[in-house]
């Protein structure tokens, strides 16, 4: 894991928190919270992160990429 402090190009806005993986923890506008990218490992990590060390966050279900 890793923590950048650039902003996630695919929206205005929005802000990456961390990433895990392939996965991006970004904080969107709005205050809210989602995990964009990556697989079922990465966003379990995300998850079990997120739970230790960012409390406020609610994650909504992960819903891995289309490939294809």
């Amino acid at each position: 894991m890793r923590t950048l402090k650039s902003r996630f190009r695919g929206s205005k806005g929005s802000q990456v928190i961390a990433r895990f993986g392939h996965a991006m923890l970004v904080r969107e506008e709005g205050r809210r919270y989602a995990l964009v990218g990556g697989n079922d490992s990465d966003a379990l990590e995300a998850r079990e992160w997120a739970a230790h060390f960012l409390h406020e966050a609610v994650l909504p279900p992960h819903r891995p990429a289309c490939r294809g």
